[in-house]
């Protein structure tokens, strides 16, 4: 039962829209990374959109009022928690959780982003 009390469920960009009556009007979680050249960042109205992506087609608009956690960026992984549209394609954020590795690597010059890891990092 503790393991229970403490756990925190997330859905994919993909369940949420599947979901989208189910969950319309309701506070939800949803996870995926932040895809690249979508973030429109407005820091003197701290009004933040970007597109939450599952790396396999799915994507949902985001859009949140304040500043970004200081490790968000485009193609990581992030924990969007708000109130979702009608057709789960658009969500009103009202917090963002950042996921990130704990383990620390030297990068390599020219080292590009492998989707693989990534998704693996955030959906495990």
């Amino acid at each position: 039962y503790t393991m229970k009390e403490y756990s925190v469920y997330f859905y994919t960009p993909q369940e949420l829209i599947e979901k989208a009556s189910e969950v319309y009007e309701k506070e939800v979680r949803v996870g995926g990374m932040v895809k690249v050249g979508s973030i429109l960042w407005a820091p003197d109205k701290l009004d933040l959109k970007f597109v939450l992506s599952d790396l396999k087609g799915s994507e949902i608009s985001v859009s949140y009022k304040g500043a970004p956690p200081d490790m968000f960026k485009q193609a990581s992984g992030v924990v969007v928690e708000g109130f979702v549209s009608k057709d789960a394609k658009k969500i009103v954020a009202r917090n963002l959780f950042v996921k990130h590795s704990e383990e620390y690597r030297i990068p390599e010059e020219g080292h590009k982003v492998d989707p693989t890891l990534i998704e693996k990092s955030i959906l495990k």
